[in-house]
């Protein structure tokens, strides 16, 4: 008998051996051996978050190998993640942890995905409420105050910027332990805060205008500019996109120092405040204070590109970072 997400019975987990694992890896990437890990965690963690909304397939039994091989390319692939693992971890529970870690991650990205679909879902109909005048721009519907006339045109970033400040004093919903997705806006306050939009922004909005508001506002549940990097669900980016990433990134490490990047690379790797701070030598609000100065620069340079070109500049930003991180271990 199953639960009911259909997740697969938990097997016995191995004692482990990190330098079998590490020797595997020299001789080969990703073996059996770090599979097996990557496995283990995944069912571990599977059973605690809602298959309909962190499994694309709508339950573990199937979703679980989705998520696997969703850890393997992105994050121990793309992100160097089994890398930074091997060299960091001093014993299999050291390993295992980062691992967990990683599989979090992969998790709550894709419920960040489905949060702000979710608030966009239920702010069409509101938009179709007669508070608000329709129009279209290059086919595509927009949206301004019912009595106002706007401008047709997209809306530039430091205007997003202004129209996410005004909604950041509207309560928001935190999570429950039901529902590892929150609704974020109470529907009352979800029409304020579309009001609220409409009357910031100098131009008729688009619904991708009004995701990428969203996306500014809020930080906890994205969390932050350090992980709106994407999935491409149809092929490479477009071209251009990796090369305003490199720029952009090249931008960045210019105005980064090194304890600065070094605190974007613990980011990138998914350690916490406390870890952070160990490993700078300061007090926890301290290295929150230098993660916020982070922020502030990734959203100067990351707010302005689009979501292809974000991803472009985070890839080529992680061996740098990551490699400061090494050095300090």
């Amino acid at each position: 008998m199953t639960s009911r997400q259909d997740v697969p019975p938990r097997q016995p987990r191995a004692s482990g051996d990190l330098a079998a694992i590490a020797a595997e890896f020299a001789e080969r990437g990703v073996g059996p051996l770090m599979l097996s890990e990557v496995q283990l965690a995944a069912r571990q963690l599977a059973p605690r978050y809602n298959a309909a909304i962190y499994s694309e397939i709508g339950n573990w039994r199937h979703g679980l190998d989705d998520l696997v091989q969703d850890v393997v390319s992105e994050s121990l692939f793309a992100e160097h993640q089994a890398e930074y693992m091997i060299e960091t971890a001093r014993s299999i529970d050291d390993f295992r942890r980062l691992l967990i870690r990683q599989v979090k991650r992969r998790l709550a990205r894709r419920r960040v995905r489905t949060v702000v679909d979710n608030l966009l879902d239920r702010a069409r109909p509101i938009l179709d409420e007669p508070t608000f005048r329709k129009s279209t721009r290059h086919q595509y519907v927009t949206y301004a105050p019912h009595d106002q006339i706007r401008e047709e045109r997209a809306a530039t970033f430091l205007e997003l910027r202004a129209a996410s400040n005004a909604i950041r004093t509207i309560p928001q919903i935190g999570r429950t332990k039901r529902d590892r997705a929150p609704i974020v806006y109470r529907t009352p306050d979800l029409r304020l805060a579309l009001v609220l939009i409409a009357e910031a922004l100098p131009c008729a909005f688009r619904i991708r205008e009004l995701d990428q508001i969203f996306r500014l506002t809020l930080p906890h549940l994205l969390p932050g500019v350090l992980d709106l990097d994407r999935h491409f669900m149809d092929g490479d980016p477009p071209p251009g996109a990796s090369a305003a990433g490199r720029r952009a990134a090249r931008r960045i490490i210019d105005r980064l120092d090194g304890e600065h990047l070094l605190v974007l690379g613990c980011k990138l790797a998914g350690e916490s405040d406390a870890e952070v701070a160990a490993r700078i030598g300061t007090s926890r609000r301290t290295a929150g204070n230098r993660k916020f100065a982070v922020h502030a620069v990734l959203e100067d340079e990351l707010g302005p590109l689009t979501d292809e070109a974000r991803l472009a500049c985070l890839d080529d930003l992680r061996p740098r970072a990551m490699a400061v991180t090494v050095r300090r271990s």
